[in-house]
């Protein structure tokens, strides 16, 4: 939100719908609502096709030869920690947005970036389904 407020986060979405939405909250409701928001119980997961998903799985748990596994900072069942944010039950169609804006670098999240910057389009449906599935 604080990023969003202060044009950090400068994406389409962000800008055109959240920006109004967060521009009158401070930091210490910010940090309010992410602890509330953090307290909710995970989201169910939603399977979706096999055959993506299990391509999905082997991205998210093996990675490839030119990016680590994406286990390594957000968990084996993606429950998040820290800094890394749970990806498990999230919205496919959200990840897939995530997956692209942080790759074009609209969001100075340089890590992921570097990490990203070579997945197709297959390859973020792919992890997007198999994220979507987990619980």
């Amino acid at each position: 939100m604080l990023d969003i407020r202060t044009h950090e986060r400068s994406e389409l979405l962000a800008r055109n719908v959240m920006q109004r939405q967060v521009a009158d909250v401070d930091e210490a409701t910010a940090t309010a609502l992410a602890r509330y928001y953090a307290r909710q119980p995970a989201p169910p997961g939603v399977p979706g096709d096999p055959a993506r998903m299990a391509r999905g799985k082997a991205l998210y748990e093996r990675g490839s030869e030119n990016r680590a596994a994406c286990a390594t900072c957000h968990g084996v069942r993606a429950e998040g920690f820290g800094i890394f944010p749970r990806l498990a039950g999230q919205h496919a169609v959200y990840l897939q947005y995530q997956l692209r804006v942080k790759q074009h670098d609209v969001r100075r999240t340089s890590v992921m970036h570097g990490m990203i910057g070579d997945l197709g389009s297959d390859d973020m449906i792919d992890l997007a389904a198999y994220l979507a599935s987990l619980p």
